[in-house]
């Protein structure tokens, strides 16, 4: 997969101190993984670093300690490929990423199930609210997806963490 740190696709890439951030595994293997991770945005560490998926750690607790997913069984990617800064929204500049990177990352990956955490990623995908999605399980380009809140929820309450798991 191609990204380009010169992209100026939308307007976040004017305010990201690392401009399209790739998606990965967390662990070189030799096999697809099954599981594609979709979050909204990179954080502010994320973008500052330039170390994709290296500050998530409610998302991490979400994924290996309570569903105890194998870490290579995971691709995590962002939505939007730049962290919106100030004033711009990344909900509005999401269907560029989606069209000119997601889109290419599920098929190259090719995994066997995405999940879409958040609601503006679950909104900009299945055009849906995550109310009505959260639950169950669809298909979009023949893919189960399943959607879910953000465990950043999880921030106020740890707890909560079990029942966005469920």
């Amino acid at each position: 997969m191609v990204f380009d740190p010169n992209c100026e696709l939308c307007p976040l890439c004017k305010g990201a101190t690392n401009v399209c951030l790739p998606g990965g595994q967390r662990v070189d293997t030799d096999r697809p993984p099954k599981l594609m991770v979709v979050v909204d945005y990179p954080s502010v560490s994320e973008d500052g670093n330039g170390d994709s998926f290296s500050d998530q750690p409610l998302l991490d607790k979400l994924l290996f300690e309570i569903l105890e997913i194998p870490i290579e069984d995971i691709y995590f990617t962002y939505l939007a490929k730049c962290r919106p800064v100030g004033t711009l929204s990344s909900s509005a500049n999401f269907v560029v990423c989606r069209d000119n990177y997601l889109m290419e990352e599920i098929r190259l990956v090719d995994p066997q199930c995405i999940l879409l955490v958040g609601a503006d990623v679950a909104e900009c995908i299945l055009k849906k609210s995550l109310k009505s999605l959260r639950g169950s399980v669809h298909e979009w380009m023949d893919r189960s997806v399943i959607a879910t809140f953000s465990p950043n929820m999880g921030r106020k309450d740890p707890s909560i963490l079990t029942s966005i798991a469920e």
